[in-house]
C-alpha cells in the first residue's frame, strides 16, 4: 500500500529504541509508544520498557506515515498498560499537568473514538469529525478523514488547554473545566466502549504542560529525541553505494587484467 507522509519526517526508530531523555523534546516524557513491533500482541512503552498487550487478539500491523503502526478496528482493539509512571504519587486520582502527541490516520468516526486514555484525561476523535482533549473540551475542528495527521494537546491545573494539528493551533480553552486525573492504567485504541477506527503510528505522553510552540516543534520532527533512528532509506542508499563501489572495483580489475 502507498504510504504518505505529513510533511518532512525522518523514519521511525527501530523496535527496541529508547529516547534520549536529555533531549529537549523528551523533557517530561513518561510514555512513548512507537507501535513498530510489526507482529504479535505485545507492544512496548519505550521509556519504561514496560510491555502492554492487546486484549482481544492480535492486531493488524500496517505501514503508516514514517514507519509501521497498528490499524484499530473501531470495535474491539485495545492495548492495555498497567504501570504508574507519572510521578504524582503513582496512585489513582493523581492530578497534574500533561501533554499527549499522536500520529494517526482516522478511517471513520462513530461516537467517541479513543486514541489514548488514562483516568479522566485523554485524546479522542468524535463525530463532526473533531479531535478533543477529553474532560477539558479544547476541540480541533479541521479533521480530514483518511489523511495522516499529527495531533497534540496539553492541559494542566490553572493552565490553558489547547489542541494542535500538524503544527497549527486549532482549539483553545482558557482554563480546564476539571483538574486532570491520571491513574496507573494507560489504554490505547479504546476506553469505556468507545473505540478508535483508523491507524495509530505513535503516541507520546508527558507529565508536564508543553506549550504550543514546543509541541509544534516536536510535531515537525517527532523522532528527533530517539537514539539510533532506523532510517531504512539511509540503509538502502548505503547498500546501493556499496554495490556500485563493488561493481566499479570489479570493472577496474577487469580493465587491468592482461591476457597471457
Amino acid at each position: 500500500m502507498a504510504v504518505t507522509t505529513p510533511g518532512p519526517c525522518r523514519m521511525k526508530p527501530r523496535a527496541g529504541s529508547t529516547p534520549d531523555l536529555s533531549h529537549p523534546y523528551a523533557s517530561g516524557l513518561v510514555e512513548a509508544y512507537l507501535l513498530n513491533e510489526g507482529s504479535g500482541r505485545l507492544v512496548t512503552d519505550c521509556v519504561s520498557l514496560t510491555q502492554g498487550f492487546f486484549r482481544n487478539g492480535t492486531p493488524t500491523w500496517v505501514p503508516t506515515a514514517c514507519g509501521g503502526g497498528v490499524r484499530f478496528n473501531g470495535s474491539s482493539d485495545i492495548a492495555n498498560f498497567d504501570h504508574p509512571r507519572f510521578g504524582y504519587g503513582g496512585g489513582s486520582g493523581s492530578a497534574g499537568p500533561y501533554a499527549i502527541l499522536a500520529g494517526v490516520r482516522v478511517n471513520s468516526v462513530s461516537g467517541f473514538g479513543t486514541i489514548y486514555a488514562s483516568g479522566n484525561t485523554g485524546l479522542y476523535v468524535q463525530t463532526g469529525p473533531t479531535f478533543t482533549n477529553y474532560n477539558v473540551q479544547a476541540t480541533a475542528t479541521t479533521l480530514t478523514l483518511n489523511t495522516p495527521i499529527l495531533i497534540g494537546t496539553s492541559a494542566g491545573y490553572a493552565k490553558p488547554v489547547y489542541v494542535l494539528m500538524n503544527g497549527v493551533l486549532d482549539g483553545f480553552t482558557a482554563s480546564p473545566g476539571n483538574v486532570p486525573v491520571i491513574d496507573p492504567t494507560s489504554l490505547i485504541g479504546g476506553h469505556g466502549g468507545e473505540y478508535f477506527n483508523g491507524d495509530i503510528s505513535f503516541i507520546y505522553v508527558y507529565n508536564r504542560y508543553v506549550p504550543p510552540e514546543l509541541m509544534a516543534a516536536i510535531q515537525a520532527d517527532p523522532f528527533a529525541m530517539f537514539e539510533a533512528p532506523d532510517d531504512l532509506r539511509r540503509v538502502t542508499c548505503i547498500g546501493a553505494a556499496v554495490a556500485r563501489a563493488g561493481a566499479a572495483v570489479a570493472s577496474t580489475f577487469a580493465a587491468l587484467t592482461v591476457a597471457p
